[in-house]
Order: C-alpha cells, then structure tokens, then sequence
C-alpha cells in the first residue's frame, strides 16, 4: 500500500497538483502505469521508469485495483480518455455522487463496468416476485376447479379466458424488437404445447382436485431433466432418483384418494409432458433471441387462445356464441378475467422479469412452491382436507423437485454418492 502510495504522490508532483487533501484517494484514481505514461509524454521523470517492465506495471495496476475497491463518480467514463491535469481533487467529474457505486475493473486499467445496488435488497424483492407469481399459479387451479363443472364448458372457459390473456399481452408485439417469421412461429409454437397443457389442466378439474392437480403438474420439472437425460444418452443418478421420489409421492396421493385413479388424474398426466416440452422449446428460442422474451410470451399466448378456440369449436360442434353470451353474462366473467389478465398475462410478464435478475436455479426452486399454495387456497376457499398420506406424497413430490434443481457442486458436499465423478483432464 505504501508503494502504490508513492506513485499516487509522483503523479500529482508531474501535473503541478497540490497534495492537500488526502481524502481524494476515494474519489480518484491513477494507475501506475497511467502515470508512467503521462511523465513520459511530459518528458518528465523518463529516468525513474526507464528500468520498469511493462509487466510489472500491470502486476502495480491490478494491485492498486485491489486495494481501491469503490471509486465513485459523477460520470461513467474512461478515465484514460480524460486529461490527467482536469483530474484534480476538487474536479466536479470527481466529486462524490449520492448513492453511487462504481467498482473499478483490475483486467481491463481504467475500465468502469455498470454500478449494481450494493445494499442486497433488490435480490430479496425479486424473490418476493416469484414467490408471488408462484401463488398466482397455485390459486389459478382453484378458480378453474371452482369455475369449470359439467355444467360450464372447460374448453369455452379456456378459449375465453386465454383470449383474455393474449390481448393483455398484445402490447409487446408492437415494441422495438424485430418479429422475424422464425422468432413468430416459434412463439405459436410453443403456444401450441402450452395450450395442449392447459386443455389436460380445464379437462382434469372437472373431476379431479385442485390438490392433486397442481402436484402432478409439478413433475414438469422430472419430466425436463429425463428428456435431456435420454437426448444426451447419460441418465444421471440424481435424474434417477428425483424420479423415484416423485412417483412415490404421487402414488401415495393417489392410493390415498378415496376414488382412486379417476378420469381428471389421467387427463393431468398430460400437463407435465406439455408444459415441460413448451420449457425445452422456449430455452432454445430465448437463447437465439434473449432480449424477445415479452414479445414471444405473446406470440405464445396468441397461439394459446387460438387452439383454444378450436378446440371449443369442435367441443361445442359450432361456433359457441349463444354460450360465450350466457358464459360472460354470470359470474364467471370474474373468473375468467382473473385467470386470464392475473394469474396468466401477468404473471408470464413477472417472470420474464425475475429470470433477467435472479439465477435461472433459484427461480425454479422458489417456484417449486407452486402446489403448496394451491393446497394453501384450496383449503381457504374449497374447505378440501388432506390426509396423512396426502401431506407425504406431496413433501415427497417438493422433494423430487428440489432435488433436480440443486446444482451438483452443491448436491457433491451433502450428497456426493448422488453426483458423478467428473472424468481426470488429460494433461497436455
């Protein structure tokens, strides 16, 4: 510290600057090898760097970095760019500014990466965002199981509920972002497996639980990993496991079911299958096009509304407008707009949001939580009970989860006989 120091000294002895005021090594701040080049373009202090490898200077620059950790500033610029007689203490481009936190780059000298929050609360509301979206979700199942009986069409409350949901979302098509014909067929597409998931959801509460339905979605995420599994050809023990983990659980929810497998539990198989397959597709899609994600959210609930709609036209045997009338005329017209602007439009745009600011991992575990809210909701507003077997199918299913989500690094220091042994680098 003492020698980078010095040079802090000498650089203000070549400029003419006074020494006055100490505290402006927090405002400020030259790199040795700055001031070896500005001395030697004066054609000031040559013979004190003459002997002085460039390696050596850059080993003083990473080390000065090191110790100066916070340099603020009014502007974000590079400090090579500005005149080393304009950087004095009492220079407004070096007076603190409130509330700014700039940390100083070590591999590139001088370069000023963008400020971050430094006091750790935006994390924390990101996380409250998705654990609000999750309980979105979770009570979508009980308005839907409340809404769709034999009386009222699930698939015209679906139609009717996702065009609700596309045209909140229409907006984003009409941003800055560029609409190739790949990134718009992608996006109906992926509405396509999407609205086949949510079709197995409406038809399966007709008859089955709001309880039960959300846990057998939530092996979407088993349903991920053994298709990664088998289109790499190597099924990991963790896979292996998370797999047995989540079958037992949802046997144990079905054997302790009164009725036994019925019809709606069958029809909710098919939301894992098409939900998880719409994840694959969006993850390749988001990867060629990551700054597209609200106008393909859009795209895809376009797609979404229009399967929908043909699958309510062939329910109906025409197009059903006498029962969209009487549909949006009673008391559903609550249900639909809550499911389809809340609990889906809104929600997809909370969680294009958090997965820009929070690890892809951690978002997947908080949402894990998803059939614990509708357990929460379902009890609350459909007075529906669990048995013992029920609370341990379903810790059993959170758990297969979990464990797909856990990173192997994390799962070697807890559970190492789960994670494989990554193969000796060959030593060139």
């Amino acid at each position: 510290m003492k020698f980078s120091l010095a040079f802090y000294y000498l650089s203000w002895l070549a400029t003419g600057a006074s020494f006055h005021q100490p505290s402006f090594l927090s405002h400020r701040l030259i790199l040795p090898s700055q001031t070896r080049g500005n001395l030697i373009s004066a054609n000031k202090g040559n013979a004190l760097f003459s002997t002085t490898d460039d390696k050596e200077m850059i080993k003083m620059d990473k080390k000065v970095a090191a110790e100066v950790k916070n340099v603020q500033t009014r502007v974000p610029v590079d400090v090579n760019q500005i005149p080393l007689e304009l950087l004095t203490p009492d220079s407004e481009l070096l007076k603190p500014v409130k509330n700014a936190n700039v940390q100083l780059a070590t591999e590139e000298v001088g370069k000023l990466p963008n400020s971050s929050p430094s006091d750790g609360s935006e994390p924390w509301f990101w996380r409250g965002v998705v654990i609000l979206m999750s309980a979105l979700w979770g009570s979508n199942f009980v308005v839907v199981e409340a809404f769709t009986t034999a009386e009222t069409s699930a698939s015209l409350f679906a139609a009717t509920r996702f065009w609700f949901a596309a045209l909140g979302l229409l907006p984003f098509l009409f941003t800055k972002q560029k609409l190739t014909s790949e990134l718009v067929l992608g996006g109906l597409e992926v509405g396509l497996w999407v609205g086949l998931g949510y079709c197995c959801q409406a038809i399966g509460l007709v008859t089955t639980t709001a309880n039960k339905s959300s846990f057998i979605c939530s092996l979407q995420v088993l349903f991920v990993v053994l298709y990664n599994a088998v289109m790499d050809r190597k099924l990991e023990r963790k896979a292996v496991a998370s797999t047995l983990l989540g079958l037992s659980g949802v046997g144990l929810i079905e054997l302790a079911s009164s009725g036994g497998v019925n019809v709606g539990d069958l029809w909710s198989i098919g939301m894992p299958v098409f939900f998880g397959f719409s994840y694959i597709r969006i993850a390749k899609f988001m990867s060629k096009y990551p700054d597209a994600a609200l106008p393909f959210s859009a795209l895809q609930m376009l797609g979404v509304a229009l399967l929908a709609t043909v699958w309510a036209i062939f329910d109906q045997g025409q197009l059903p407008l006498p029962q969209l009338a009487d549909l949006l005329s009673g008391g559903s017209l609550v249900a639909i707009a809550y499911t389809g602007l809340i609990t889906t439009a809104f929600a997809v745009i909370l969680q294009s949001l958090s997965y820009k600011r929070l690890p892809t991992t951690e978002v997947s575990v908080l949402l894990v939580t998803e059939p614990v809210w509708a357990g929460v909701f379902s009890a609350i507003f459909l007075h529906s009970q669990m048995n013992t077997n029920d609370y341990v199918g379903s810790a059993l299913i959170l758990a297969a989860c979990l464990l797909c989500e856990i990173p192997n690094k994390v799962m070697k220091q807890y559970l190492p006989w789960l994670v494989p042994d990554e193969p000796e680098k060959k030593r060139e």
